[in-house]
């Protein structure tokens, strides 16, 4: 049995169009951002709410990019592997940052 224990699979809004890199074999890559809002109820029955930001990249064929056609404020479904980035700063401290590393989007229409 095969288990991916860093599986997402989320919904969220697009909180600009996503940024477009060509990469080997006219392949694309596209990096945006979600922004994930969660509602809640907290100790005292007061209505809460939380949101936040993930950046996700997703490598796919230009057609299928061009066909997207993602814009600002769309919602999305994403199914992704959750992956650390991590790199070296300027002033050479290591920095760390979480990416979807998206496997299948598919635009909602709410």
């Amino acid at each position: 049995m095969h288990y991916e224990f860093c599986s997402v699979t989320t919904v969220g809004t697009l909180i600009r169009e996503p940024r477009k890199a060509i990469g080997y074999n006219n392949a694309v890559c596209l990096n945006g951002t979600l922004a994930i809002k969660r509602f809640y109820t907290d100790l005292e029955n007061v209505a809460q709410s939380t949101t936040t930001f993930i950046d996700w990249s997703y490598w796919c064929e230009a057609s299928e990019a061009e066909s997207l056609k993602l814009m600002q404020g769309e919602h999305l479904k994403i199914d992704a592997d959750l992956h650390l980035d991590t790199w070296k700063s300027q002033a050479g401290e290591k920095r760390y940052k979480h990416v979807l590393k998206v496997k299948k989007l598919e635009k909602l229409g709410i």
